[in-house]
């Protein structure tokens, strides 16, 4: 299940860290924006804990309406804006791409792509990491999300247009440069053992406020040979049956674990040859 937050109950998620120091980077993900009447809604975040500046972020701004990556620091700000808006109170994927001080983008679904090339370079490195929020001084949380957020991913270089392409069209974030990917948070709640778990970097997040549990968006993940036993044994499938979450079996039971797409050629998808794929559908659980 994903995850759901309320801006008016002030939940979020964060990490006293940096996942990722300097650009380039990426972070990207699905979400499933609500309009409360606010200004501006973060999805995710970096910053510095000891000034108001010196940040990363991915916003929704309902107004414009349109998602930016948005960088700042003590003399002024970059932003790079969507060309177009996402759907409220339905799933979305965004990505916010940091090439340089000089250059960063951000997509919606896939493409609307907006750039932007102002001069902005940071002053302290990130030591915090946030999720549904704006992290900056003190740990202080900000521009808190409301709605759905599911199957984030951050990078350490910057993602090609048809990465963020792939990533848009369903593919878990372990599909793309997986050399690359630093930390993912498939944010399936089942047990908090795995509650905000990254199955990748350990960054695990802790949640503010007790952010609630939500039908998960469509998903397609590596088969079992691809990542390892290890790595899936760590999560649990969720898919959305007539609203109603749905839990595929835990992977640790190979003999249940669901193939539902199996490709018959293999296919190149940032930088990993894929022989099969596994796909959360809503019409196959167990």
């Amino acid at each position: 299940m994903a995850r759901a937050f309320s801006r008016a109950s002030d939940q979020y998620l964060s990490r006293g860290c940096d996942v990722v120091s300097t650009p380039p980077f990426s972070m990207a993900g699905w979400i499933y924006p609500v309009d409360t009447g606010e200004s501006v809604y973060a999805t995710f975040s970096q910053g510095w804990s000891g000034v108001l500046y010196d940040n990363y972020s991915c916003e929704w701004r309902p107004g414009t309406p349109k998602v930016q990556a948005f960088v700042r620091n003590s003399a002024g700000y970059g932003v790079a804006i969507a060309t177009a808006a996402p759907t409220e109170d339905q799933w979305n994927h965004v990505a916010a791409i940091f090439t340089s001080s000089t250059s960063r983008a951000v997509f919606v679904n896939g493409g609307n792509k907006g750039t932007n090339s102002d001069s902005v370079a940071v002053g302290h490195n990130p030591d915090l990491t946030g999720i549904g929020c704006y992290v900056r001084i003190g740990d202080q949380d900000w521009f808190e999300w409301n709605g759905r957020i599911a199957e984030v991913g951050f990078w350490n270089v910057a993602l090609t247009d048809e990465e963020v392409a792939v990533l848009a069209k369903g593919y878990s974030p372990l599909f793309v440069r997986p050399q690359n990917l630093v930390a993912y948070w498939p944010l399936i709640r089942e047990g908090s053992s795995i509650d905000n778990m990254d199955i990748v970097g350990k960054y695990n997040m802790d949640d503010h406020h007790n952010p609630t549990d939500a039908p998960h968006c469509r998903i397609i993940y590596p088969s079992m040979p691809l990542v390892g036993k290890s790595s899936l044994r760590r999560m649990q499938m969720a898919c959305e049956v007539s609203g109603t979450p749905k839990f595929l079996c835990d992977v640790d039971s190979q003999s249940k674990f669901l193939v539902s797409s199996v490709t018959s050629q293999p296919k190149f998808l940032g930088d990993v040859d894929l022989t099969i794929e596994t796909e959360i559908s809503d019409e196959e659980y167990v």
